[in-house]
């Protein structure tokens, strides 16, 4: 299966973050598996790489996490591209 590229639209907020757990879970198994996501819309999607087409921001929030898990993100209401790697091909 080849590379995979979903394009979400501008406007909508999205969040972007890394999984930390994923990361641990692919060197413990030897896997690929993505590891960054992108929140908009109520939607999640995963992915190996994101492209941001536009302004974005870093936040970092101690006090307010996001999910409890992220204490720092990325937030863009510009387009963004979730690409998912084919490692097998």
């Amino acid at each position: 299966m080849p590379d995979q590229e979903r394009m979400l639209s501008a406007g909508p907020l999205k969040r972007i973050h890394v999984r930390k757990a994923p990361i641990a879970e692919n060197k413990n198994r030897n896997r690929r598996d993505p590891v960054i996501t992108v929140k908009c819309d109520g939607e999640e999607f995963f992915g190996h790489e994101v492209i941001i087409l536009g302004p974005s921001a870093v936040v970092y929030s101690p006090e307010q996490s996001l999910d409890d898990t992220a204490f720092v993100w990325m937030e863009t209401t510009s387009a963004v591209a979730v690409v998912t790697k084919d490692y097998a091909s």
